[in-house]
């Protein structure tokens, strides 16, 4: 599995983006810990991963759009 420090992902985010599409979970580091993995919302067989991703929009970490052109508001810190 690839690995970033915290600030190479920024810099490259069109390669990690490449990697997750791939399906190849992505790896990022805080000064050698692992703090997150990215990985794609979708299979590999294009089907979407619901569980996470409902996991993740009720506890808020994400939002799903309604409609287009209409944005939700920013997620309280």
């Amino acid at each position: 599995m690839p690995t970033f420090s915290i600030y190479e992902p920024k810099a490259r985010f069109s390669e990690v983006m490449r990697m997750v599409r791939e399906g190849r979970p992505v790896t990022i580091t805080y000064r050698g810990d692992p703090v997150a993995l990215v990985r794609a919302v979708r299979d590999w067989d294009g089907t979407l991963v619901e569980r996470p991703v409902r996991k993740l929009t009720r506890r808020g970490d994400i939002l799903q759009g309604e409609a287009p052109g209409r944005a939700k508001p920013p997620l309280k810190t």
